[in-house]
């Protein structure tokens, strides 16, 4: 075959075309390979750190702000009421006094008569509950009670009996662990395999599943590796030993539940949820609490727990009172990591104070202030529109304990800026903050100056008949006289006071104050082209009817505020003389007395609809009988034609009847439904019926159809 040059361009552009689309799919394929190359090294870098004990570098900010003091009030309000009932249970007291112990500056005291009594009914009685025995047993311990009770041997009995299975809730196994590591019974230890066994398929359970493992069973595996480990396996076989996983083990299981528990973040978390997350924390902070545990729970996650509890605070019962403040103790105290708050404790700084400057705080949860810190860094401040104003500064400690910045160094405006924190507390045991935002409020004092004010003539504001001006705020002017058809022109400048710069005012209004009445006119001022100006006009005629046309003295005052003014400003300017012509105001009083506002309105009566003239009940009647004369006749005339039952087929005179009886039926069906059945009615009574029609009617015809033919076969034979 001959090549020709167009056949050489063709393939060419063939081969370019074909690698050009080769091309994007091999640098996909690459792409995509190392993606997942990333992926992979990026997901064995995260399970590796979520491994160890404690993370350089959190990525979730600490909770913004603490326990507010309304909040912790109400908790010690509630649990205060809870102790005073004398029907609580040893429970609901249990957790009453952790929350006072908790939240009160002082103790409350270790000794008290009527718990102590409680506790012991409760642990001495055979009838109480399992959980509220465990209950009664720790509130003997927190009191230091001076005689414990032992506990009753009906519930021993109820503990060593053999009710163990898989159908025991994690609730039961923890009070049965508590109750039997205060048993010094013999017969106490026979159950405590069976216990572990179960706590044990607990947490098996929870491997095929992080969100198996719930706030209960993690407080459960907890509670026996913290509290029971030397009292349970020393009275134990040592089988006990083999059956519970190791406590690093289930360390990592509490890990993995809260990690995969609800989202902290959420706004009103239902009670469920929050019990649920607390215990989960409890169980986080028993594991963190053991020297050979590897607790992995990463800062992030404790950052989170403790914003999710911050979020929380406003409780309704005792508990959730505990389940919020003691839990969130035992995170402040926690010996793997401490989450750290950062607060502003001034939300907004005066310009007119030269002194003031940004203060922050740095505490725990509780608003405890943290006692050293190494270093307070400003990392960035931005105004409303992401501009930065300052930057990389370190804050300085005072004696307040409280760090501060010199933001006023910068000549800052008014308004709202958002201030990038970064701490770095001295001691290990708290966590590194390294990004956390504070709102500060810049606010400045506004001042009024230049102020004017001129009575025009309405009709064209052009013509002045008395004019005033009034250079300094606090001056004012003897008195002014206008009448209904003049208008009051004022103008002013709004200043900042510390600059002197135009500053703008989001409310500036005009006050017209009748001396001796109590009527008001307020007129808006609008601002003007220039920066800082504005005017307000009051048309004294418009206005009248605010005033009932009343003539006399008013005061004249100017208000003006701002979203960032320290406070509003208000200047007493001076009288203004109105004159009304006494018509006016008669005419506005007659509208008054004629108004019909004040007299009562006329009463309402509802208009039905008047109903259809009807014939009379003779005529309705003789109607009826007209039209059931035909039916009737035909009653009387059957037997005279000859009509007979001679027809109905042999052996199926049943069928034939029913056939007849059901259409009869169904006649009189209908006369219901036009004297008072509805639709719906009439169409379920005549599903029934329908059905009674096919079956009678099928055999009924049938049988005359069998009839038929056999007559027809005798005729032919």
């Amino acid at each position: 075959m001959k090549t020709t040059p167009t056949t050489i361009l063709v393939v060419l552009l063939a081969m370019l075309v074909f690698a050009a689309c080769l091309l994007p799919e091999t640098v996909a394929a690459k792409k995509s390979k190392k993606s997942k190359k990333d992926s992979t090294s990026t997901s064995s870098s995260t399970s590796s750190s979520s491994s160890s004990t404690d993370e350089a570098t959190p990525t979730v900010a600490p909770p913004s702000h603490f326990f507010s003091a309304s909040a912790i009030a109400s908790a010690e309000s509630l649990a205060r009421t809870s102790l005073s009932q004398s029907d609580s249970t040893a429970c609901a007291q249990l957790r009453a006094l952790r929350v006072l112990n908790t939240l009160s500056s002082k103790k409350q005291p270790k000794q008290d008569a009527a718990l102590c009594q409680l506790a012991s009914r409760t642990v001495s009685s055979a009838a109480a509950e399992l959980s509220e025995v465990a209950c009664a047993l720790d509130l003997q311990r927190e009191l230091a009670c001076s005689s414990p009770s032992s506990v009753a041997e009906g519930t021993l009995q109820t503990l060593t009996a053999d009710k163990w299975s898989a159908t025991s809730s994690a609730t039961e196994l923890l009070s049965a662990a508590k109750v039997l590591a205060s048993s010094t019974s013999a017969s106490a230890s026979t159950s405590v395999d069976a216990i572990f066994a179960q706590a044990a398929s607990i947490y098996a359970a929870s491997k095929g599943s992080t969100s198996a493992l719930s706030g209960t069973d993690a407080e459960l595996l907890a509670f026996l590796h913290s509290e029971l480990a030397q009292s349970l396996f020393s009275a134990s076989s040592s089988s006990a030993a083999e059956l519970l996983p190791p406590a690093d083990k289930c360390a990592r299981g509490v890990a993995k539940a809260l990690r995969s528990a609800l989202t902290p973040t959420q706004a009103a978390p239902s009670s469920a949820s929050l019990s649920n997350v607390a215990a989960l924390l409890r169980a986080g902070a028993s594991f963190a609490a053991l020297r050979d545990t590897a607790f992995s729970l990463s800062s992030n996650h404790i950052n989170e727990y403790s914003s999710f509890l911050v979020g929380a605070e406003h409780v309704f019962n005792v508990e959730q009172s505990y389940d919020v403040f003691c839990t969130a103790r035992q995170i402040t105290q926690w010996s793997l990591a401490k989450a750290v708050v950062v607060s502003a404790a001034d939300s907004s700084l005066d310009l007119s104070n030269k002194d003031s400057n940004v203060r922050v705080i740095v505490s725990n949860i509780f608003g405890e202030k943290i006692p050293s810190v190494a270093q307070v860094m400003l990392v960035r401040a931005v105004d409303a529109q992401a501009q930065s104003v300052l930057a990389n500064q370190e804050l300085q400690i005072n004696a307040a304990k409280e760090y501060e910045l010199n933001m006023l160094a910068t000549r800052p405006l008014p308004g709202i800026y958002t201030l990038n924190m970064m701490v770095r507390p001295s001691s290990e045991e708290y966590l590194n903050v390294e990004s956390v935002d504070l709102s500060i409020k810049v606010v400045t004092q506004l001042a009024a100056k230049d102020l004017s004010v001129s009575v025009v003539d309405s009709a064209d504001f052009k013509r002045s008949t008395q004019e005033e001006k009034l250079a300094t705020f606090g001056s004012t002017w003897k008195s002014l006289e206008a009448s209904v058809f003049n208008s009051l022109l004022v103008r002013v400048s709004v200043v900042d006071e510390n600059s002197g710069r135009a500053a703008s005012a989001e409310q500036v209004s005009v006050i017209l104050q009748s001396v001796d009445h109590p009527e008001r006119v307020i007129t808006v001022a609008a601002q003007s082209e220039t920066a800082g100006s504005y005017v307000a006009t009051v048309n004294l005629r418009t206005n009248g009817a605010k005033v009932h046309f009343l003539s006399g003295e008013f005061r004249c005052t100017l208000l003006v505020g701002g979203a960032y003014s320290k406070r509003s400003l208000q200047w007493a300017l001076g009288t203004v003389h109105i004159t009304y012509p006494p018509k006016l105001h008669r005419q506005f009083n007659e509208q008054l007395v004629s108004s019909p506002r004040d007299e009562p309105l006329p009463e309402i009566v509802h208009q039905f609809r008047q109903p259809e003239e009807r014939p009379a009940e003779t005529i309705s009647y003789l109607f009826t009988l007209l039209v059931l004369a035909p039916l009737g006749a035909l009653l009387l005339a059957l037997p005279l034609v000859g009509a007979n039952l001679s027809n109905v087929p042999a052996g199926a005179s049943f069928y034939a009847i029913g056939f007849q009886a059901v259409i009869g039926a169904t006649m009189v069906l209908f006369m219901f439904y036009f004297l008072q059945l509805n639709m719906f009615q009439t169409l379920g009574y005549l599903s029934v019926l329908a059905v009674l029609a096919f079956m009678f009617g099928q055999r009924a015809l049938r049988a005359l159809y069998l009839q038929r033919k056999q007559s027809k076969k005798t005729k032919s034979d």
